[in-house]
């Protein structure tokens, strides 16, 4: 199915079945959201992962009121059917929500590559480690110093 827009939505925006939406939160503004379109119930809907719902169908104008557009990526199910990927999306639904384990990005890989992976959570999770360790350096060296 190709794009099919409704009149809220961008019509320039490449909407189609299976591609992954990527928005930028308001609430957490230096991450990326993911989520799968599909067009559903004669409406655009997302299939995502969040701390709120865990793995779930969304409006895609509701998500679109807590975050902004960045792009959308053609993935090797763009163009299926909604129900090839609402029987898709079954044995997901409900699935748990984790930030490091299982984010929005690694549900929409496993969803869509059978790969469940999340290269944000993996530099973020590096880059955590990496302050901790400046931190407990500095508060160690301050210790030492004290004991002189």
């Amino acid at each position: 199915m190709t794009a099919i827009v409704t009149t809220s939505l961008p019509p320039e925006w490449p909407l189609e079945n299976g591609s992954i939406l990527v928005v930028r939160p308001h609430e957490h503004p230096y991450i990326l959201h993911f989520a799968i379109l599909i067009f559903d119930g004669g409406k655009w809907r997302i299939m995502h992962n969040n701390e709120e719902n865990n793995v779930h169908l969304e409006d895609l104008e509701s998500l679109l009121k807590r975050a902004d557009y960045v792009t959308i990526q053609k993935t090797q199910l763009t163009g299926k059917s909604p129900s090839f990927l609402l029987e898709r999306f079954e044995k997901f639904q409900g699935m748990q929500y984790d930030v490091v384990e299982y984010n929005c990005e690694t549900f929409v890989n496993q969803f869509t590559y059978q790969k469940p992976f999340s290269p944000q959570a993996i530099v973020y999770t590096i880059l955590a480690a990496f302050w901790i360790f400046v931190i407990l350096y500095f508060l160690w060296k301050q210790k030492l110093k004290s004991l002189l």
